[in-house]
């Protein structure tokens, strides 16, 4: 079933394009109150860098959401020579420009992403997840009712915060990944599939190491009752009960880890999905891969034979910007981890609770039907008793549950911008511009056939283990083979059982691929009918080195 019957006429000119990676399906009323923090920190991100982006316009087509990047300048029309002449005389009329080429500059040659980084790791993190864990020791259903629409509009609030931070941090990663790409793809004629292995070891985070974690598992070493709570079989929510509960030093770091990982959302960014702490199994089956995991670490013999072929006059410069790119690429999943996921999870935290209080007075007849509602709905039907019916919400909830972006034109409108041609931009804006500086949003969709790209190499056979919800990934086995849309950070929970991924979304720099080539797991992304065509249980050959899939 689809939507053709729906009119999908374009919001305004330009190309709009939809994204798996972000909103596979339609988006609650409540999601959309963050979108300005997300528009606001890209701009911030971008103009800090210099670089011509200018941010993402976003609509919402009958609750699917559209977006469209936009640039302080495109390439204007006419054959090269005469489009150049135009762009160097708008150039030289418009000091918002020069002042972005100037701060490119000083961004590359300040190498301000160290600056950056080191102000999220001493200020900004620390902040936002301060605010974050006090918002989660808050206990919604203590609350009266007005405290209870007063506390989710605090955590309305940080959510704003928290996406505009995600997106400050954009450059922050991109910038200094782009450089080492760029500079040793130039030097060396290797492609950035041959320099990725490069970064693998970086992001701990990624891999599923966390300090909490570490700090768990640690003290389970010791305690050989703790351990056979995490390996149990008895009901999961029981012995992770337990496990919190514990006396000494196993319970005082059950705590602090669930505290802090509890309420991250599972699936996507749609804060009215489930959270973490709604599959205590999950949990449990991290906490037990990780009492005898190994993380990845850099292959110093592949880091050897690429310096090898780095010309001795840039051998130093190669040392340093590897240094600055493995130094900067764990923020690109920090910023899920500590800005917008945890949030999300309070956020349905919240609205369930109420929704329990309205299905307990009739006026709903189920708590998950109130995540279609709006903040100014809930309070209404919360306080005053006025608002939509329960059948208009079970309504919107069965349109979310049912339809996807696969149900709706991928891109409507014609393009109005051409981006600017890198060799005509300023050195330092060139650099940043050839390698995108931020990875689009939107990635390119795979043609039709079971092929995609290749995100992290090797072959592999398995059974297929196709997850269209974060309630499946329960049935993820030891050894199958991940089928989905697209992952993100929560999904690390489940990486230590996968023998390979395939996504129908994403590209080489998607969370799908990340954590592939930092588990060594042969990965195809951007397969987009993998969905579709890979039934459940299927056996299925992933040749990564050839971006294909085999049904078998």
């Amino acid at each position: 079933m689809t939507l053709g019957h729906l009119d999908f006429t374009p919001p305004g000119p330009g190309a709009w394009f939809t994204d798996g990676l972000h909103s596979l399906r339609p988006a609650t009323a409540i999601s959309g109150v963050s979108r300005s923090g997300v528009q606001s920190g890209m701009r911030i991100s971008n103009s800090r860098y210099g670089s011509l982006f200018d941010g993402m316009l976003m609509a919402s087509l009958h609750r699917f959401t559209y977006g469209q990047m936009r640039f302080l300048i495109g390439r204007p029309p006419g054959a090269d020579p005469v489009a150049k002449a135009r762009f160097d005389a708008e150039v030289a009329a418009n000091p918002e420009l020069q002042e972005r080429f100037a701060r490119a500059a000083d961004a590359v040659e300040s190498k301000r992403w160290r600056r950056d980084t080191a102000f999220w790791d001493e200020v900004s993190r620390p902040w936002l997840m301060g605010r974050t864990l006090e918002l989660t020791d808050e206990v919604p259903a203590s609350m009266s009712d007005q405290a209870l629409v007063a506390h989710l509009d605090e955590i309305l609030q940080q959510s704003i915060a928290a996406n505009q931070h995600h997106h400050i941090l954009n450059m922050v990663h991109g910038a200094p990944r782009t450089v080492f790409i760029v500079c040793t793809g130039d030097w060396t004629g290797l492609t950035a599939m041959d320099l990725e292995p490069l970064l693998v070891g970086s992001s701990p985070i990624s891999a599923g190491d966390e300090p909490e974690l570490r700090a768990l598992t640690t003290a389970i070493h010791s305690d050989g009752a703790a351990s056979d709570l995490v390996a149990g079989s008895d009901d999961p929510a029981a012995r992770l009960d337990a496990l919190v509960n514990r006396e000494g030093s196993v319970g005082e770091a059950a705590r602090l880890y669930v505290r802090v990982v509890g309420y991250r959302i599972i699936e996507g960014w749609e804060p009215m999905n489930p959270h973490i702490l709604e599959q205590p199994q999950l949990i449990l089956d991290k906490v037990a891969h990780s009492l005898g995991a190994t993380y990845p670490a850099l292959d110093e013999d592949v880091r050897a034979s690429v310096r090898d072929k780095v010309p001795d006059a840039h051998r130093n410069e190669f040392d340093e910007i590897l240094k600055d790119a493995r130094d900067c690429h764990r923020i690109r999943d920090e910023r899920d981890i500590y800005c917008n996921m945890p949030v999300g999870g309070l956020l349905r935290r919240a609205v369930i609770e109420a929704g329990r209080r309205l299905a307990k007075q009739g006026r709903i007849d189920d708590a998950e039907f109130l995540t279609e509602a709006s903040r100014n709905e809930i309070e209404r039907l919360l306080l005053r008793g006025e608002g939509p019916l329960s059948s208009e919400l079970q309504d919107r909830y069965e349109y979310r549950q049912t339809y996807t972006i696969r149900d709706i034109p991928p891109v409507i409108g014609e393009p109005d911008q051409v981006p600017v041609t890198p060799d005509w931009l300023p050195p330092a804006s060139r650099l940043l511009a050839r390698g995108g500086g931020l990875a689009s949003m939107f990635e390119a969709e795979a043609d039709k056939k079971l092929t995609g790209q290749c995100a992290s190499p090797g072959v592999y056979e398995g059974v297929a283990r196709l997850v269209r919800r974060a309630s499946e990934l329960d049935r993820v086995a030891q050894g199958d083979v991940l089928v989905t849309e697209s992952t993100n950070p929560a999904f690390n929970i489940v990486l230590p059982r996968l023998g390979a991924i395939v996504t129908a979304f994403g590209g080489l720099l998607s969370h799908a691929a990340i954590v592939a080539r930092e588990f060594g797991l042969p990965a195809v992304v951007g397969c987009k009918d993998a969905t579709m065509l890979i039934e459940d249980g299927a056996r299925v050959r992933v040749d990564a080195d050839k971006g294909e899939i085999t049904i078998l």
